[in-house]
């Protein structure tokens, strides 16, 4: 199946298309593995970047679930 990533990044919006997974659990999984690692790397320096979204997408625009980077910084340790 192939996955589409909407990042809103403060005022700015990227897109990543087709990116091929399994299924919907395995498309959310790698979108909060990616805010884990985008908050992170902002610690590291000293970029807060937890005010940034992450919006997954399938089949065009069938949302599939939205991942807020500032839940990273309180439910995940280094």
């Amino acid at each position: 199946m192939l996955y589409r990533y909407e990042f809103f990044e403060g005022t700015s919006r990227d897109t990543v298309r087709d990116i091929e997974l399994k299924n919907d659990l395995a498309a959310i999984e790698e979108g909060y593995r990616t805010a884990y690692e985008m908050v992170k790397d902002g610690v590291k320096t000293g970029f807060d970047k937890s005010s940034w979204s992450i919006q997954i997408f399938y089949d065009r625009n069938t949302l599939v679930g939205t991942i807020a980077n500032s839940h990273q910084k309180r439910n995940r340790k280094s």
